[in-house]
């Protein structure tokens, strides 16, 4: 046997057989992409004593109908649990109202746009974060007086943090994986800012019923 051909056999073992499947290489590198992914949100506070009776002082006996969108459900739950108003329904179901409700203006974490390249580029180990504002805008108008509107704009919003890092911050109070706007703390913040916009919600009322 030639020098030659026992050289290749001695190498054979080191060079790869086969190449790796493209379905195969396709999963790893999403994989990866997921593991570089992981993070965490810090999500708003729950409020204090102070905040909580004013928003307890705030309520408005009032029917509320929530137009019709993909956030509606939503919504319907923030105001439900407010305790803010009489009642609130969808508008459709919901005849004679006092106020309309819907969303109005996307917040940021609804507008997409966070590309943590640095986090993916390194697997993880540089992490990433942004603030971000939760949920919509949401604007309140009579059904007399459509064009004229109180709108409760974005607030309540939290640091997203993208990395192994973040992935790390999830057991610690205030920080989550799950999806931010079902937490207590941001449903009571909202609920807070449209409680403080009671007496501008008061007048729009009074608007409708002035002749």
């Amino acid at each position: 046997m030639s020098d030659r051909s026992l050289h290749h056999r001695a190498l054979a073992p080191c060079r790869p057989r086969t190449r790796l499947p493209r379905p195969q290489l396709l999963g790893l590198v999403a994989g990866l992409f997921v593991l570089t992914a992981c993070g965490s949100m810090h999500v708003p506070p729950r409020l204090n004593r102070s905040e909580a009776a004013t928003l307890s002082a705030a309520h408005l006996d009032l029917k509320v109908g929530v137009r019709e969108s993909s956030w509606s459900p939503r919504l319907i739950e923030i105001l439900s649990g407010s305790g803010l108003f009489r009642e609130v329904q969808p508008l459709a179901a919901a005849g004679d109202v006092d106020l309309i409700a819907e969303p109005a203006e996307r917040c940021s974490y609804h507008r997409g746009g966070f590309i943590p390249m640095f986090t993916a580029l390194s697997l993880g180990i540089i992490p990433q974060w942004q603030h971000t504002e939760f949920g919509y805008a949401i604007a309140f108008s009579t059904p007399a007086q459509p064009e004229r509107k109180v709108v409760i704009p974005c607030g309540p919003g939290g640091t997203i943090v993208v990395g192994w890092l973040g992935t790390l911050l999830n057991p610690l109070p205030g920080w989550t994986l799950a999806d931010p706007e079902q937490s207590p703390g941001y449903r009571e913040r909202v609920a807070l800012e449209i409680g403080r916009a009671a007496p501008a919600l008061a007048e729009l009322i009074a608007g409708r019923t002035s002749p």
